[in-house]
């Protein structure tokens, strides 16, 4: 109980300073889409945070809270999976910006490689029967996705090092922290 907490505390913490940086340096002008996920997540896990603090889950005066938690979690967590397809956006936009050359050319091959990954995603998502639980439908999502995501950042990663494309300290960390 006592470490759950504390990630919890740890997580709010950390996204509280990401966002005071964002905000202090002026960065979340460049890197819109970004600083509106690192909102969703500081407002979400702030929300986690207090119904984890003041909805205990082993009060037996209070039969709902043990309901309220995980119903907070797993809606946040299948918002969170859309989201995140945001973040690989802006990393693509920040490596390939619209007026480069490279992203004309490479935009549609990409595109069609990225719509080939959702299909796999969605593919693997629909046989999530073979999970068992009420929580096994976010769990299946948030692992085809995932997956997916982490194909469409490592493949745009990977473009841009084979075309020399120099990646900003900013996009990077971005990346690799995605």
């Amino acid at each position: 109980m006592f470490l759950s907490g504390a990630i919890c505390v740890a997580a709010v913490s950390l996204e509280l300073a990401t966002l005071l940086l964002l905000v202090s340096k002026g960065v979340w002008r460049s890197y819109r889409l970004f600083f509106v996920y690192a909102t969703w997540l500081f407002l979400a896990n702030s929300a986690i945070l207090v119904t984890f603090l003041y909805l205990p889950a082993d009060s037996h005066t209070i039969n709902w809270a043990s309901r309220v938690y995980p119903a907070l979690y797993w809606n946040i967590d299948s918002i969170d999976v859309v989201l995140r397809f945001v973040v690989v956006w802006e990393v693509f936009h920040q490596i390939f910006p619209k007026s480069s050359g490279l992203n004309k050319s490479l935009s549609k091959g990409l595109a069609i490689v990225a719509f080939a990954l959702l299909v796999v995603a969605c593919g693997t998502f629909l046989i999530y029967q073979n999970y068992t639980g009420p929580r096994s439908i976010h769990l299946a999502l948030d692992r085809s996705f995932g997956v997916v995501q982490a194909f469409m950042i490592l493949g745009t990663l990977v473009t841009a090092r084979y075309y020399g494309v120099r990646c900003g300290r900013n996009v990077s960390g971005i990346a690799l922290a995605f």
